[in-house]
């Protein structure tokens, strides 16, 4: 069967990306997928594993990771996943993420103005997020009860859309059960009203208090896995703490000890 990535596959692509991730990233998948059409239309190509190898090998090794991912999903989208079977990529070494300590984290927080900013980082952090799931946590999403945050994900091997768990320790669990009455938030309300851009420019400017570390959404979830690491959190606990499809990635944090994860995952503060 052959495909043709038409305009509206790619925009049909584009929902179905939007629906399950972040818009960012459903827009960079997006471009990746315009850019390739441009390149099989540019070289009168058919899309096929040959194509999508070729493509590939004409970025450099970081963006080329990039580009893969992004067709490895659309890959799956169309249900023909042979298109980027056995690609192999040039190794890159990537650059080591920054993290900060606790003390830093807390001195972040108390450098805030405003109660959602404040909110936001001790939550990224307490529960290692990446900013997608930060910006789509709904109030109904919290398990006061029983301490647990639920968080949509997409499970690669089905496609189908699941709920991950993720342990809230007691202070974090108060301070936003708190936030959310002062905010009057009800079920249905999105727990955080600031947008992708404005929580990585919040993050940006308050990085002075840090100084001289760049701090980022994912510098707080890389710091809480590396927090959590050095304390012993055994890894296929971590791995599952931090939603991460393979071991390898969890790999980067190691170190190994306990038992039950919600015993495991230690308070954040």
């Amino acid at each position: 069967m052959t495909i043709i990535p038409t305009n509206q596959l790619i925009s049909d692509f584009y929902t179905y990306t939007a629906q399950r991730k972040s818009e960012s990233t459903a827009k960079t998948y997006t471009f990746v997928l315009e850019k390739l059409k441009e390149y099989l239309d540019r070289h009168n190509l058919l899309l096929n594993r040959d194509s999508v190898d070729t493509y590939l090998h004409t970025k450099n090794p970081s963006t080329a990771y990039t580009y893969y991912y992004a067709l490895r999903f659309f890959a799956k989208y169309i249900k023909h996943p042979e298109l980027v079977d056995d690609i192999q990529l040039k190794r890159f070494r990537r650059k080591e993420a920054e993290f900060i300590t606790p003390d830093e984290v807390k001195k972040l927080i108390s450098s805030c103005l405003f109660p959602e900013h404040k909110a936001i980082i001790m939550f990224t952090y307490a529960c290692a997020l990446r900013l997608g799931e930060v910006c789509a946590i709904r109030v109904e999403d919290i398990d006061m009860e029983n301490g647990f945050l639920r968080i949509q994900t997409e499970k690669y091997t089905t496609g189908s859309l699941e709920y991950d768990y993720i342990p809230i320790d007691q202070d974090v669990l108060t301070k936003i059960a708190r936030f959310i009455r002062n905010q009057r938030l009800r079920k249905g309300d999105k727990l955080f009203r600031m947008k992708y851009t404005s929580i990585q420019g919040m993050l940006r400017r308050l990085s002075v208090y840090v100084a001289p570390k760049k701090i980022s959404p994912h510098t707080l979830r890389h710091s809480r896995a590396t927090a959590l690491a050095k304390g012993g959190t055994e890894i296929p606990y971590l791995q599952k703490f931090l939603r991460h499809k393979s071991i390898a990635s969890t790999m980067e944090y190691v170190h190994v000890i306990p038992t039950d994860l919600k015993d495991t995952i230690k308070p954040a503060f």
